[in-house]
């Protein structure tokens, strides 16, 4: 296995910018998430890193090797697709066995190899069966057999879980995160789905139009963002805007917000960019980090607001709460108060749950 490097990697497509100076670096053994929306540039990343495009700018290294514009078949990589791209007039084994005829491995050993892939994800019993014979989760192994057979350096993985249903994809990436480590595979994987980014990753690069935004492990990308985008995307989180009342060297800030209901300002004690008083701030508040109350002298650190509508959820009430005209505040209810359309509350959130942005880390 390889430690994979990307140094300021830059791409453009003519005019079209898909990928601004981008640079990340994944050890051996490690798994590591580009995630972003639909655009980000993601998978135009993966497929530099895979050699089946090559970057506009900037350096690519497997270890110590510059393979920047090394072809793919020269790179030791294998690449699980979206949609598993297995040959349908071919058997599960002669799917899996494709890549080893391609490198001419000799036949008894590509038959070893197989089984041995093929036992890895579980499917050595279908090793006959033609791919529409086979469910979604289990054309998804085969890919990934496909991918495990030819001993990779690097195994890159674009949405490979998408296609599948909800439970489906909960088990499928528990399996491959097992799978990985056990093998101690260098792994890259693709997603636009926060859960499956957390859930699978050792370290996640959040991606934005073209830019990495924050590189860091799961709890850090969640605990600590570097950005109001980040913060707001991973994970369910409401994003307000709010002006900046008082600056208070590198412990608070006081932010405002016009309500219907006067409140005091909000104290907060996590802040990016934010200079000056009169700064508008994108600010980000968990759902699950607010404590909805009826009465205001249980309020601490508060704004306040107008229940617009209440919904039973088991194990809480998710309760949406209008603050202004504009802005409306998803609160998570544990306490399943019996709140009423129309009925004002005050929305209590400890100052390092108000995450407040200023303009240059929005």
């Amino acid at each position: 296995m390889v430690e994979v490097k990307a140094i300021d990697l830059e791409k453009k497509f003519g005019d079209f910018q898909a990928v601004y100076k981008s640079s990340l670096s994944v050890r051996e053994g490690e798994i590591l998430t580009l995630l972003g929306p639909s655009g980000s540039g993601k998978s135009t990343i993966l497929r530099m890193i895979a050699g089946l495009i090559f970057p506009t700018a900037g350096k690519i290294f497997f270890d110590d090797r510059d393979v920047t514009f090394i072809p793919s078949q020269q790179r030791n990589t294998a690449l699980v697709f979206q949609n598993y791209a297995l040959f349908p007039h071919m058997s599960v084994a002669k799917n899996v066995e494709y890549g080893l005829v391609i490198r001419k491995v000799p036949k008894e050993e590509r038959k070893k190899r197989v089984k041995e892939a093929l036992k890895l994800v579980k499917m050595e019993q279908f090793m006959d069966r033609m791919p529409n014979k086979l469910s979604g989760g289990q054309q998804q192994r085969v890919a990934l057999a496909r991918a495990l057979v030819v001993n990779p350096d690097v195994l890159l993985l674009d949405e490979p879980l998408s296609n599948l249903d909800a439970k489906l994809r909960v088990e499928t990436r528990q399996e491959i995160r097992e799978l990985v480590k056990s093998l101690n595979l260098t792994a890259i994987f693709v997603t636009h789905d926060q859960s499956e980014a957390l859930a699978i990753s050792d370290k996640i690069a959040v991606m934005e139009i073209g830019f990495i935004r924050q590189i860091g492990t799961p709890s850090e990308i969640w605990e600590y963002p570097e950005t109001a985008f980040v913060g707001s995307f991973i994970g369910d989180a409401n994003m307000i805007e709010m002006t900046v009342q008082n600056v208070k060297n590198n412990e608070y800030v006081l932010l405002s917000l016009a309500t219907e209901t006067e409140s005091p300002p909000l104290k907060s004690t996590y802040f990016r960019g934010i200079e000056k008083v009169g700064n508008i701030a994108r600010v980000v508040i968990r759902p699950d980090k607010v404590r909805i109350t009826t009465q205001s002298a249980d309020a601490t650190n508060y704004i306040t607001g107008i229940v617009k509508s209440v919904q039973f959820f088991g194990r809480y009430n998710l309760v949406l709460v209008e603050l202004t005209e504009k802005h409306d505040i998803t609160v998570y209810d544990s306490s399943m108060l019996a709140l009423k359309k129309g009925e004002t509350v005050y929305l209590n959130i400890s100052p390092q749950d108000v995450k407040a942005f200023g303009p240059s880390n929005y």
